[in-house]
């Protein structure tokens, strides 16, 4: 990986579950190239499904997963309606604005919503909705994390998804932001809220 990941003589801590187990375990192979220190936890910096998918693969490795209260809450109303749902109902309506757009941009914009909707459905439907299980109280934040020589400081501003978490490391001048930070993108169907059938929401 490109980044260095928040770690110290004593712990490390991980920073996302990214889509799928497998980016989750890439990781933690990531940090055994570096560095043998036990993780103190692992945080997914909000509920979206790009980042909090591959939760399943900590806790087959027995590693806690931190984040806002609301995220379990979020992602079990978001995707488990999708799990077994039928495709056509699913993906229907966002089909039909691709079909039924009235100019190129407003095509591009659909079509941009059903990719994204289509990965999700398969993403959900491949996957197992594994939760956070050690919930971060916005009140009682920031957290200092001490991880042996370094610190990180987990932080709530909630602008992206209302479970919003960022992981400052001061001695780094480094801070973890989730997606409160784009870089080279416009507002899309990752940042608008949508409903699919049955409730589940973006």
């Amino acid at each position: 990986m490109q980044r260095r990941l928040p770690r110290g003589t004593d712990a490390a801590l991980l920073v996302e579950a990214f889509t799928t187990p497998a980016g989750a375990s890439f990781q933690m192979d990531a940090l055994r190239k570096v560095s043998q220190a036990p993780v103190k936890g692992a945080l997914d910096t909000h509920y979206h499904f790009d980042h909090s998918m591959g939760n399943a693969f900590y806790g087959t490795k027995g590693i806690e997963v931190w984040a806002h209260p609301a995220v379990a809450r979020r992602i079990v109303d978001s995707y488990a309606p999708l799990q077994g749902a039928d495709r056509a109902a699913a993906l229907g309506p966002f089909e039909k604005r691709v079909k039924d757009a009235k100019s190129e941009v407003e095509r591009a914009h659909a079509q941009s919503d059903l990719n994204v909707s289509t990965l999700l459905f398969q993403l959900t439907n491949a996957s197992v909705l594994a939760l956070p299980n050690r919930p971060l109280d916005p009140t009682k934040l920031p957290l200092k994390v001490e991880l042996g020589g370094l610190t990180a400081m987990i932080e709530s501003y909630p602008g992206h998804s209302g479970t919003d978490l960022v992981v400052r490391v001061p001695d780094q001048n480094v801070v973890y932001t989730g997606d409160l930070l784009f870089n080279g993108c416009i507002p899309s169907a990752s940042t608008r809220r949508r409903r699919f059938p049955g409730g589940a929401r973006r």
